[in-house]
Protein backbone atom coordinates (compact mmCIF):
# COMPACT_ATOMS: atom_id res chain seq x y z
CA UNK A 1 0.00 0.00 0.00
CA UNK A 2 1.20 3.60 -0.81
CA UNK A 3 0.19 6.54 1.62
CA UNK A 4 0.24 10.31 0.77
CA UNK A 5 2.61 11.74 4.02
CA UNK A 6 0.97 15.23 4.20
CA UNK A 7 2.94 16.48 6.96
CA UNK A 8 6.39 15.54 4.98
CA UNK A 9 7.85 17.82 2.25
CA UNK A 10 11.09 16.14 1.41
CA UNK A 11 12.91 12.64 1.85
CA UNK A 12 16.40 12.97 4.11
CA UNK A 13 16.03 9.90 6.17
CA UNK A 14 18.63 7.36 7.65
CA UNK A 15 17.95 4.02 9.53
CA UNK A 16 20.19 1.84 12.21
CA UNK A 17 20.36 -0.75 10.33
CA UNK A 18 21.33 0.94 7.12
CA UNK A 19 18.83 0.56 4.00
CA UNK A 20 18.82 0.14 -0.04
CA UNK A 21 18.20 2.64 -2.27
CA UNK A 22 18.76 2.35 -6.28
CA UNK A 23 19.97 -1.33 -5.98
CA UNK A 24 22.79 0.14 -3.80
CA UNK A 25 23.45 -0.27 0.29
CA UNK A 26 23.60 1.97 2.75
CA UNK A 27 25.16 1.90 5.45
CA UNK A 28 24.76 2.31 9.10
CA UNK A 29 25.17 5.83 10.11
CA UNK A 30 24.67 7.07 6.65
CA UNK A 31 21.94 9.30 5.11
CA UNK A 32 20.07 9.37 1.87
CA UNK A 33 18.06 12.72 0.51
CA UNK A 34 15.97 12.49 -2.33
CA UNK A 35 15.97 14.33 -4.93
CA UNK A 36 13.57 13.81 -8.29
CA UNK A 37 15.25 10.72 -9.46
CA UNK A 38 18.45 11.13 -7.85
CA UNK A 39 19.42 10.03 -4.57
CA UNK A 40 22.23 11.61 -2.67
CA UNK A 41 24.35 9.19 -0.03
CA UNK A 42 25.78 11.53 2.77
CA UNK A 43 27.98 10.78 5.69
CA UNK A 44 24.79 11.66 7.96
CA UNK A 45 22.15 13.58 8.53
CA UNK A 46 23.49 16.61 7.26
CA UNK A 47 26.74 15.05 6.76
CA UNK A 48 28.58 15.69 3.41
CA UNK A 49 27.94 13.73 0.20
CA UNK A 50 29.49 10.55 -0.38
CA UNK A 51 28.16 9.31 -3.87
CA UNK A 52 24.97 9.91 -5.51
CA UNK A 53 22.76 7.20 -7.63
CA UNK A 54 20.30 7.25 -10.29
CA UNK A 55 16.98 6.00 -9.79
CA UNK A 56 14.32 4.35 -12.32
CA UNK A 57 11.90 4.67 -8.81
CA UNK A 58 12.42 7.12 -5.87
CA UNK A 59 12.43 5.12 -3.18
CA UNK A 60 14.57 4.35 -0.09
CA UNK A 61 13.83 1.09 1.46
CA UNK A 62 14.80 -0.58 4.43
CA UNK A 63 17.16 -3.81 4.53
CA UNK A 64 13.82 -5.78 4.14
CA UNK A 65 10.39 -4.72 3.31
CA UNK A 66 9.21 -7.96 4.92
CA UNK A 67 6.01 -6.81 7.39
CA UNK A 68 6.80 -6.50 11.27
CA UNK A 69 10.85 -5.82 10.90
CA UNK A 70 12.47 -4.63 14.32
CA UNK A 71 12.75 -1.28 14.82
CA UNK A 72 16.36 -0.82 13.68
CA UNK A 73 14.70 -1.27 10.31
CA UNK A 74 12.53 1.70 10.21
CA UNK A 75 13.54 4.48 8.27
CA UNK A 76 13.56 7.65 10.20
CA UNK A 77 13.35 11.27 8.41
CA UNK A 78 16.43 13.57 9.50
CA UNK A 79 15.51 16.12 12.34
CA UNK A 80 12.48 14.85 13.58
CA UNK A 81 13.48 11.52 13.99
CA UNK A 82 9.87 10.44 13.14
CA UNK A 83 10.13 6.86 12.07
CA UNK A 84 8.55 4.44 9.65
CA UNK A 85 7.90 0.81 8.53
CA UNK A 86 8.94 0.20 5.12
CA UNK A 87 9.86 2.81 2.15
CA UNK A 88 9.72 6.20 1.62
CA UNK A 89 10.02 7.82 -1.48
CA UNK A 90 8.23 10.13 -4.00
CA UNK A 91 5.10 9.90 -6.00
CA UNK A 92 4.38 12.46 -7.97
CA UNK A 93 6.38 14.35 -6.12
CA UNK A 94 4.81 13.86 -2.92
CA UNK A 95 6.81 12.24 0.01
CA UNK A 96 4.69 8.56 0.72
CA UNK A 97 5.11 5.55 3.02
CA UNK A 98 5.52 2.39 0.95
CA UNK A 99 4.74 -0.19 3.28
CA UNK A 100 2.82 -3.61 3.47
CA UNK A 101 -1.26 -3.65 4.48
CA UNK A 102 -0.33 -4.99 7.84
CA UNK A 103 2.04 -2.65 8.65
CA UNK A 104 -0.27 0.09 7.73
CA UNK A 105 -2.89 -1.06 10.02
CA UNK A 106 -0.67 -0.77 12.90
CA UNK A 107 -0.22 3.02 12.18
CA UNK A 108 -4.03 3.63 12.10
CA UNK A 109 -6.53 1.23 14.67
CA UNK A 110 -4.28 3.65 17.30
CA UNK A 111 -5.83 6.85 15.66
CA UNK A 112 -8.86 5.53 14.99
CA UNK A 113 -9.89 3.58 18.39
CA UNK A 114 -8.79 3.57 22.01
CA UNK A 115 -5.88 1.50 22.32
CA UNK A 116 -6.88 1.01 26.50
CA UNK A 117 -10.13 -1.78 25.21
CA UNK A 118 -6.63 -4.13 25.31
CA UNK A 119 -6.79 -3.73 29.01
CA UNK A 120 -10.50 -3.84 29.68
CA UNK A 121 -11.95 -6.47 27.89
CA UNK A 122 -11.95 -4.83 24.30
CA UNK A 123 -9.37 -7.12 22.63
CA UNK A 124 -11.75 -8.13 20.15
CA UNK A 125 -13.15 -4.56 19.30
CA UNK A 126 -9.63 -3.58 18.47
CA UNK A 127 -9.17 -6.88 16.30
CA UNK A 128 -12.21 -5.62 14.56
CA UNK A 129 -10.78 -2.51 14.11
CA UNK A 130 -7.65 -3.98 12.11
CA UNK A 131 -9.75 -5.80 9.80
CA UNK A 132 -12.11 -3.03 9.00
CA UNK A 133 -9.12 -0.84 8.36
CA UNK A 134 -7.29 -3.28 6.33
CA UNK A 135 -10.47 -4.02 4.61
CA UNK A 136 -11.29 -0.24 3.99
CA UNK A 137 -7.93 0.36 2.30
CA UNK A 138 -7.89 -2.55 0.15
CA UNK A 139 -11.40 -1.61 -0.89
CA UNK A 140 -10.64 2.12 -1.32
CA UNK A 141 -7.24 1.13 -3.41
CA UNK A 142 -9.63 -1.16 -5.77
CA UNK A 143 -12.09 1.85 -6.19
CA UNK A 144 -8.96 4.38 -7.38
CA UNK A 145 -8.65 6.02 -3.96
CA UNK A 146 -4.85 7.41 -3.15
CA UNK A 147 -4.71 7.03 0.36
CA UNK A 148 -2.94 9.52 2.56
CA UNK A 149 -2.47 9.86 6.49
CA UNK A 150 -5.56 11.97 7.13
CA UNK A 151 -9.36 11.62 7.84
CA UNK A 152 -9.63 11.63 4.16
CA UNK A 153 -8.39 8.11 4.19
CA UNK A 154 -8.07 6.84 7.70
CA UNK A 155 -5.45 8.82 10.21
CA UNK A 156 -2.32 6.99 9.91
CA UNK A 157 0.45 8.02 12.29
CA UNK A 158 3.66 5.80 11.26
CA UNK A 159 5.46 3.99 13.92
CA UNK A 160 5.05 7.25 16.27
CA UNK A 161 1.12 6.12 16.82
CA UNK A 162 1.72 2.45 17.26
CA UNK A 163 0.59 0.75 20.42
CA UNK A 164 1.68 -2.58 22.23
CA UNK A 165 -2.12 -3.32 22.48
CA UNK A 166 -2.90 -2.50 18.66
CA UNK A 167 0.04 -4.12 17.49
CA UNK A 168 -1.42 -7.41 19.11
CA UNK A 169 -4.88 -6.83 16.84
CA UNK A 170 -3.23 -6.30 14.14
CA UNK A 171 -0.92 -9.12 13.93
CA UNK A 172 -3.46 -11.50 15.71
CA UNK A 173 -5.73 -11.09 12.50
CA UNK A 174 -2.75 -10.93 10.15
CA UNK A 175 -4.37 -10.79 6.10
CA UNK A 176 -7.71 -11.11 7.30
CA UNK A 177 -10.79 -8.91 5.12
CA UNK A 178 -13.98 -8.71 4.78
CA UNK A 179 -15.28 -9.32 1.32
CA UNK A 180 -18.68 -8.71 -0.41
CA UNK A 181 -18.95 -10.66 -3.48
CA UNK A 182 -15.08 -11.63 -3.55
CA UNK A 183 -14.03 -7.96 -3.47
CA UNK A 184 -12.75 -6.31 -0.41
CA UNK A 185 -15.96 -4.46 1.25
CA UNK A 186 -16.36 -0.96 1.53
CA UNK A 187 -16.16 -0.75 5.18
CA UNK A 188 -16.22 2.89 5.86
CA UNK A 189 -16.94 3.43 9.38
CA UNK A 190 -16.71 6.76 11.41
CA UNK A 191 -16.84 7.64 15.63
CA UNK A 192 -20.21 9.76 14.93
CA UNK A 193 -22.72 7.18 13.32
CA UNK A 194 -24.90 7.20 16.32
CA UNK A 195 -25.03 3.25 15.88
CA UNK A 196 -26.36 3.60 12.25
CA UNK A 197 -24.30 0.70 9.70
CA UNK A 198 -25.34 0.35 6.60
Amino acid sequence: IMVRLTGQNSVNVHADAGMRVGGQTVAPGQAVSLSGTTATIMSGCGGGAIRTVRLTAPFVEPISMAPSRPARDFLKFCGSNTAYRGALGLDGGRVVNRLHIDDYVKGVIPKESVPAWGDSGGMEALKAQAVVARTYALAAIAGGKKIDDTQNSQVYGGVASEDRRTNVAADATTGQILRQNGQPAFTEFSASTGGFFR
